[in-house]
């Protein structure tokens, strides 16, 4: 945190709810915390494809409560992938839209911004916390003014260009397949400071062929650090500028948005290269 932000306070801020109670700033505390959690999971929805894959697991939001009680610089800092991190953030950045603030935090006095670490459990199978009273929604909040569905699975599959002379659906998959291989491969440095320090491990990146056949939302949603995701990323980025764009996908005759994942392994050979194994995996 900056100088002006602090990480421990006399009075720590609290989610609103509980200003008119009468009690100790423990009960105090205790009842803002319930609260909190009882709106984060009444507003967090469990991502499809995380419920797909079983993914389960603790994503980590840091945020900072000012002295206004607003919440600011909210961002990832523990992720589990396949969209936890991004949902949980989205939760978090909503509470700016309650119609009371938080309560910010005090120093010797005085109301000061507070750096604040929530972590939020994603957990399939009730357990034992509070997501197990508290469940989830499984289906994504309703927002009029929301773009257009993404899908995950469609009929067709969008398709990375230069197959569409073939003739069967399953050649041009295939052909599409190894030649968006070539691509990522062809595009794909392994940092130096992975390599320096001997870091292996697969980067997963998602990204959403739109209709048009534009590539757009890339997002670094699991990383193994020293450079690889930014390395991965730079490597989808680079598919933003072919002469030729994908062909898009398809469901009941239409042309639709589809999420596509890619995992990429970083793999040592000798402490000098690197191998790259079922860089390509599609998730529809």
């Amino acid at each position: 945190p900056s100088a002006d932000v602090v990480t421990e306070a006399d009075i720590m801020p609290r989610f609103p709810g509980c200003e008119d109670m009468q009690g100790t700033e423990l009960e105090l505390q205790a009842c803002a915390q319930k609260k909190m959690l009882e709106y984060l999971y009444r507003n967090l929805y469990y991502p499809a494809l995380a419920r797909e894959y079983n993914i389960q697991g603790t994503v980590v939001i840091s945020f900072v409560v000012d002295k206004k009680g607003i919440i600011k610089n909210a961002k990832i800092i523990q992720d589990i992938g396949e969209g936890c991190g991004e949902e949980a953030l989205r939760v978090v950045n909503k509470m700016n839209t309650l119609e009371k603030k938080w309560t910010p935090g005090e120093l010797n006095g005085e109301k000061v911004a507070v750096q604040y670490t929530l972590p939020v459990k994603f957990k399939l199978e009730k357990g034992q916390d509070e997501a197990s009273s508290q469940a989830m929604n499984t289906a994504p909040p309703e927002n009029p003014n929301a773009p257009e569905d993404v899908l995950i699975k469609v009929e067709q599959s969008p398709r990375f260009p230069g197959c569409e002379h073939l003739l069967t659906t399953v050649e041009k998959d295939a052909c599409a397949q190894k030649k968006m291989l070539e691509h990522i491969y062809g595009n794909l440095k392994y940092p130096v400071k992975a390599r320096e320090n001997g870091i292996e491990g697969q980067v997963v990146i998602q990204f959403i062929v739109e209709k048009d056949g534009s590539i757009t939302n890339i997002n670094i949603v699991r990383d193994v650090k020293g450079g690889c995701g930014e390395a991965a990323y730079q490597a989808v980025k680079s598919m933003q500028d072919l002469p030729e764009k994908w062909t898009p996908g398809m469901q009941d005759g239409k042309l639709v948005r589809v999420k596509y994942t890619l995992p990429v392994k970083f793999k040592l050979e000798g402490g000098t290269g690197f191998k790259l194994k079922d860089l390509f995996r599609r998730k529809n």
